[in-house]
């Protein structure tokens, strides 16, 4: 209030800068500081123990090998972060056992918020919420800016695939990394989130990732691949594995049509896949747009699928068959809401949330296809896919 700059903790040596070893402290706050410094191998920016935890306005300009910036313990009950900014942060551990994200969490209660993440160079995910047999449903990553250098791994991680309750991912931004959202747990909810990716070389490559775990909910994110690489092995925009009633609806997915067997929209991939419902999607401009292999027990309807290169929909064993689907131009405007004629207006089914990708309440009782809603005032007239496949 003073005007006075943030004090600013420096260290250059080994061991925490800053640690609660105690279950037993409660109410601290860590607030308004700048971190600077280098780290060594095990070492953690900041080591937090004890309940009602806040971490709020902190700025963190560290060099660090097998370091976290936020480490909370499993018998951590709540760490809250807020307003923390990451700008060209070095994280570069390089022994995955040893925890080198930024934020590694243990526990069932981390509220994340506003929080940027700019270019840190960091060889492991930027977060990594974990803990076997933890429940996570008091997770909630909401209204942060990803932006990962490296190509492999992910933005962010569900690791504890055996976690009984998931958690909330929703309204963020997230751009590069191998796997955007790794949602590797039961029951969690992916929504209102934007993914810009670029393909790497990477096997595996995918913008959200539903694996290991039952019951997910993602929906009304918006996804675009704005320039393929070379990927070395599958890459779908929905990577879909080893995971029984899960729903994905009301997605915007756009590729770039880029020519390779294994460039897929949205990809349920092999037996594991079952009882899955997708519904109200758009999905265009992949090799493949729906591709379901070997899947069994699953919907699929209501979605558009346009300009695949070869096929808007492979199924090669299962027994599913899409059905009212749009097969025609979505008719997108250049921020992907729906032009005046767009197929997609009222050709959707119930959608799992009364508002879209905006925020947007939809008033008529049929739902549109896609992630954003139309609204008369939106549509500008231009092309958004026309504006990608030039």
């Amino acid at each position: 209030d003073l005007g006075m700059p943030r004090p600013i903790i420096k260290n250059n040596g080994g061991g925490n800068t800053l640690q609660s070893t105690t279950d037993a402290i409660t109410g601290m706050r860590v607030s308004n500081l700048v971190f600077k410094g280098n780290g060594s191998v095990g070492s953690r920016v900041l080591y937090l123990r004890g309940t009602s935890l806040t971490v709020t306005d902190v700025d963190v300009d560290f060099t660090a090998t097998n370091c976290d910036f936020l480490d909370g313990v499993s018998h951590t009950a709540r760490i809250f972060v807020s307003n923390v900014k990451f700008f060209s942060c070095r994280f570069d551990g390089v022994d995955q056992s040893a925890g080198e994200d930024i934020i590694h969490f243990q526990g069932n209660d981390l509220l994340l918020q506003n929080c940027i993440f700019d270019n840190p160079i960091v060889t492991h995910d930027i977060i990594q919420i974990t803990g076997a047999n933890s429940p996570h449903n008091g997770v909630k990553i909401s209204g942060c800016i990803f932006n990962h250098k490296i190509n492999g791994y992910a933005c962010l991680t569900f690791a504890a695939a055996s976690a009984t309750v998931g958690g909330i991912v929703e309204n963020n931004i997230f751009r590069g990394a191998k796997v955007q959202i790794n949602m590797r747990c039961e029951g969690g909810i992916v929504r209102g989130n934007k993914t810009i990716t670029k393909v790497n070389t990477d096997a595996a490559s995918h913008s959200i990732q539903l694996a290991l775990a039952d019951n997910i909910q993602c929906y009304n994110n918006l996804i675009v691949d704005t320039n393929a690489g070379s990927p070395t092995g599958q890459y779908g925009a929905i990577w879909m594995n080893d995971t029984d009633g899960t729903a994905v609806y009301n997605n915007t997915i756009i590729g770039s049509s880029y020519n390779d067997a294994d460039y897929s929209g949205i990809v349920g991939h092999e037996t594991s896949v079952t009882n899955c419902v997708i519904k109200n999607n758009i999905i265009a401009y992949f090799y493949n747009n729906l591709r379901l292999r070997e899947s069994v027990g699953n919907v699929e309807s209501n979605n558009c699928l346009y300009g695949a290169l070869n096929a808007n929909y492979v199924d090669t064993t299962g027994t599913a068959t899409p059905t009212n689907s749009v097969e025609g131009d979505p008719k997108l405007n250049s921020d992907y809401t729906l032009q005046a004629s767009s197929p997609c207006i009222g050709a959707g089914v119930t959608p799992l949330s009364d508002r879209d990708y905006t925020g947007y309440l939809k008033s008529t009782l049929k739902a549109d296809i896609g992630a954003i809603w139309y609204d008369s005032h939106r549509d500008t007239g231009a092309s958004a896919l026309d504006i990608l496949s030039s």
